[in-house]
């Protein structure tokens, strides 16, 4: 995991450099089209400015990635503050776009229902921006045609914060209930994953004093639960 959080920051930083030269005369040229408006034709300069435009909104998208994946790739000591899980979700699915719009091919839908005023929860936000990570590939790589991811989080009744990945995929038979969040454990095929996700996630929820759970029927799809604490005792 470490070694591939410094090839994605290394990724990004290099991504970054071209990125700004393009955006900063992409701005440029902006700024000089009030002086060409008389001296071309009116239609070419209409397709000249939606074109600059059209750059410009696309630079400040793949700069939007690049900050979020700096995020999950950052190598740091583990620091507890206000976390929004309303937030962790939106940077993971902004992260996520384009695998997302891939599978879409297979008509898979995601719905987003998050919970308004959500309290912050006390944890470490790059941590737990990858147990999102983790469950949402998850529910896609259980989908093999059409389905449905939905993602929720609420406030529960017992006090705790709730993250939930609900997907429509092969669900998980009975037998395999308790040992999926075991280190190694895998049902995917060969390539497709060497089951420590979910056993790291296990692990990074229970530094921050939670939970997670999962309910499932073979056949029907699976949801996996995050439950956290809005105001636990001081984590180390």
């Amino acid at each position: 995991m470490a070694t591939i959080g410094m090839l994605a920051a290394g990724v990004a930083h290099e991504v970054n450099n071209p990125l700004t030269a393009i955006f900063g005369f992409a701005e440029g040229l902006r700024r000089r089209l009030p002086a060409l408006k008389e001296k071309v034709d009116p239609r070419v300069m209409e397709d000249v400015e939606d074109y600059v435009a059209t750059i410009l909104r696309e630079c400040r998208r793949c700069q939007d990635i690049v900050t979020t994946l700096l995020t999950f790739s950052r190598q740091k000591t583990v620091s507890f503050s206000a976390v929004s899980l309303n937030a962790v979700v939106n940077d993971t699915l902004k992260l996520l776009r384009s695998h997302l719009k891939q599978r879409n091919q297979a008509k898979i839908t995601v719905r987003v229902d998050l919970s308004e005023n959500l309290p912050m929860v006390h944890g470490d936000e790059h941590q737990i921006k990858q147990v999102m990570l983790n469950l949402l590939v998850n529910a896609m790589d259980a989908i093999t045609g059409p389905g449905r991811i939905v993602i929720t989080t609420y406030h529960s009744s017992k006090g705790a914060v709730c993250l939930s990945v609900e997907d429509s995929g092969c669900g998980v038979p009975p037998e395999n209930m308790d040992k999926l969040f075991e280190p190694f454990f895998t049902t995917k095929r060969s390539g497709k994953g060497i089951g420590i996700g979910l056993s790291t996630c296990m692990s990074i929820v229970k530094k921050h004093q939670g939970d997670i759970t999962l309910k499932s029927t073979p056949g029907q799809g699976a949801t996996f639960t995050v439950s956290l604490p809005v105001n636990p005792e001081k984590t180390t």
